[in-house]
């Protein structure tokens, strides 16, 4: 019996469906799961190159969104419990501080929710930059901007709250096209 479906795009061999070890997909940017080995699927007999479908897609979610799930709460965990240690913080402080609910926060890590790509970088920034996240969980504002002048070659580190630049530093003249950003200081509303 041939079971040969069609010629694999990337390198020309025969692609087959094929129920193989080891393989792996991006589910969501940055969680490769894998890919249960029992499910078969048009896979290249040569390079193993995947072939998925709509239907083929549909019928494999429900089995890669459980393992994803389980990978994010894992990672997110992580995250967190580094974060409470390290800042001898609440998981309260931390939603807090990433802008959700509290129920939020649980359902992902009981692996029930899907978290945001944004909510993911937040929390792993918050752990690359510990000043910043004290920032958040203290309620300090933004006090500082960093400014580029158009043509002038500097750029100003200025104060929020006065205006003042508080730091000037030379950029080379193929940086100094950058575009200023026009920032109201005043505390005035109209």
């Amino acid at each position: 019996m041939n079971n040969k479906l069609f010629s694999c795009f990337e390198c020309g061999f025969p692609v087959a469906m094929l129920a193989l070890d080891g393989r792996t997909i991006e589910y969501h940017p940055g969680y490769e799961v894998p890919i249960p080995v029992d499910f078969e699927m048009p896979t290249c007999t040569n390079c193993r190159k995947p072939y998925i479908d709509e239907e083929l897609a549909k019928r494999l979610d429900p089995v890669l969104k459980k393992a994803f799930l389980r990978q994010q709460a894992a990672h997110f965990c992580k995250l967190v419990e580094w974060l409470k240690q390290k800042h001898n913080v609440t998981q309260i402080d931390i939603v807090r501080a990433c802008g959700i609910t509290p129920s939020h926060l649980s359902h992902i890590l009981a692996g029930k929710r899907r978290a945001s790509l944004t909510l993911s970088r937040l929390l792993e920034a918050f752990v690359k930059d510990e000043r910043e996240f004290r920032r958040h969980v203290d309620g300090l504002p933004w006090r500082d901007i960093l400014v580029f002048p158009p043509r002038h070659g500097k750029s100003a580190l200025v104060s929020w709250s006065t205006g003042k630049p508080k730091l000037e530093q030379k950029w080379d003249q193929e940086q100094s096209d950058h575009t200023s950003l026009n920032i109201n200081t005043s505390q005035d509303v109209a």
